[in-house]
């Protein structure tokens, strides 16, 4: 139960970060709530792969990005390319 309490507080203190990141990569606030979700499951599941070497807040940051570049790419491989898709912080 005490894991459980940790992330919370984690959820709690870097959601908001977090989504305005999401939003600015993407521009679609639905998207980037859903995003929210999978960085926090997904940290959920690497939190041990956290070596201490940089803060936190910075690996966080890089997990978020790494995780809305896979959905990117995965939409343009699946939907092609087009600019009008792409409209980062609308």
């Amino acid at each position: 139960m005490a894991t459980q309490g940790l992330f919370e507080i984690i959820y709690q203190e870097h959601s908001r970060r977090v989504y305005a990141l999401c939003f600015r990569m993407l521009g679609d606030p639905t998207e980037a709530e859903d995003l929210v979700q999978d960085v926090f499951v997904l940290l959920f599941r690497k939190i041990h792969t956290f070596r201490g070497e940089s803060a936190f807040s910075t690996w966080l940051h890089r997990l978020t990005v790494n995780l809305v570049l896979m959905r990117l790419r995965k939409k343009f491989a699946t939907n092609g390319f087009d600019r009008s898709d792409y409209r980062p912080g609308r």
